[in-house]
């Protein structure tokens, strides 16, 4: 559209301006709106250069708290979409920087620990003596909705002893988990202690709750996948089954 008006713009007194709007398309009505009206960057630049200022003094706000501040310092109502069309359009957001999380200390024993904070692999075991585990996406609705799903596997029996599905990965969802384990193995006369729970460094994995429950109070022993779901092929097959033979 722009390129359009400068055209008419640049030859209207060569051959008139009705010959020049129908050559590119344009209506009179369109073509004097388009003249007389204030560019986006003429109207943007106060609110502009207030939400710099914004980001500059505090790079950690998102959203609405860059709104509730400009509403302060411009004392007036700021449009949520003309704020989102700004930022948009001149790429502020961008220019925000979080600070990096710090690891928590269950994360750099783990790290720290390496190859030798994996228990499982390069041994062999019985059955119910190690269970792997890992969340799995679930889809229905025809795709647009999720759960999770979380299954404790024995690695050599491919008994699911545990399991349980919810809304989000996390630690409750892993507890329900782990706790319809132990009651399935108090059936059969086992429990916990001295198995071992082999999965990655998920955070629900190393969050304190988890190892409080596994550790403590179970007595259990827990393994880390170095390379995450390379060293962790059981549940891997299990989401993912070979096909039946057929003679």
């Amino acid at each position: 559209m722009d390129e359009k008006i400068e055209l008419v713009q640049a030859h209207r007194h060569e051959y008139g301006l009705n010959v020049c709007l129908r050559a590119v398309g344009l209506s009179k009505g369109t073509w004097h709106y388009r003249r007389h009206r204030t560019s986006w960057a003429e109207r943007d630049a106060p609110l502009k250069a207030e939400i710099v200022s914004v980001i500059e003094a505090h790079p950690d706000y998102g959203l609405r708290r860059i709104h509730a501040e400009l509403v302060e310092r411009m004392a007036r109502p700021i449009n949520h979409k003309r704020l989102r069309r700004v930022l948009k359009r001149y790429d502020l957001g961008l220019r925000r920087c979080l600070p990096k999380p710090s690891s928590s200390p269950v994360v750099e024993v783990v790290k720290e620990a390496g190859a030798a904070a994996d228990l499982v692999k390069g041994h062999s075991f019985n059955a119910l003596e190690v269970f792997s585990t890992d969340f799995t996406e679930l889809f229905y609705a025809g795709g647009h909705c999720k759960a999770y799903l979380m299954v404790l596997v024995c690695i050599e029996s491919r008994w699911a002893g545990g399991w349980a599905v919810g809304a989000r990965r996390c630690r409750q969802l892993a507890l329900v988990s782990l706790s319809r384990l132990t009651g399935n193995l108090r059936a059969v006369g086992r429990d916990l202690k001295g198995v071992i729970v082999h999965h990655d460094k998920d955070s629900v994995y190393t969050s304190y709750a988890w190892l409080r429950r596994v550790l403590f109070e179970e007595e259990g022993r827990l393994s880390y996948a170095e390379e995450g779901a390379k060293d962790n092929p059981w549940i891997e097959s299990l989401r993912h089954p070979l096909p039946t033979r057929t003679e």
